[in-house]
């Protein structure tokens, strides 16, 4: 009685864990270091893209509409004379995004090597409500122009872990220590 128990609590977590890692679109989250090229603003910018550019080689200039890879955006601005804050993908109207070769499968291979750029523009449009004037602007590859007039490029690229596939890591390991200690 207590192995069938235990199997079928076993087959419940089982399930939940397929449901929760299917229900969600897979993503690839990098995050981009900038350097100043004056000034000394710090920025950081968290980019979540689809996994389906895992192995893709692909260039884009999308000035009008968000790539459909292109899942968020999140760029932070901390020490400019001006303009500091938290942008998101609302802030943005254009997108650039030119890989060196097929992207690695593995997102953790990913880094400054396979782009040759990724640019995110205010495009102009004459509406002052579509973004915010302080955003930073692509202005070259791989950089960025702040709202104080100085300038920061892509120093580093690199893959964070996706919080659904953490947390699934760490729901397994406490699954496994629970079993040992029984």
């Amino acid at each position: 009685m207590k192995t069938t128990h235990t199997l079928h609590w076993k087959s419940i977590i089982c399930t939940a864990l397929l449901a929760t890692a299917s229900s969600s679109p897979a993503a690839v989250i990098l995050q981009l270091n900038y350097t100043p090229l004056s000034g000394s603003a710090e920025v950081t910018a968290h980019v979540t893209l689809d996994d389906a550019v895992l192995g893709s080689e692909f260039m884009l200039f999308d000035y009008y509409s968000k790539p459909s890879f292109l899942i968020d955006l999140s760029i932070t601005v901390a020490g400019a004379e001006s303009g500091n804050g938290t942008y998101s993908l609302s802030d943005y109207d254009g997108f650039v995004f030119m890989t060196q070769g097929a992207l690695p499968t593995n997102a953790k291979d990913i880094d400054l090597n396979n782009f040759s750029d990724i640019n995110f523009l205010i495009v102009d449009t004459g509406d002052p409500e579509e973004f915010s004037a302080s955003a930073p602007n692509g202005i070259g590859s791989n950089t960025l122009s702040l709202n104080d007039g100085n300038s920061v490029t892509i120093s580093q690229i690199s893959a964070i872990p996706e919080p659904t596939g953490t947390s699934l890591v760490l729901l397994g390991s406490l699954l496994i220590a629970t079993r040992r200690k029984r």
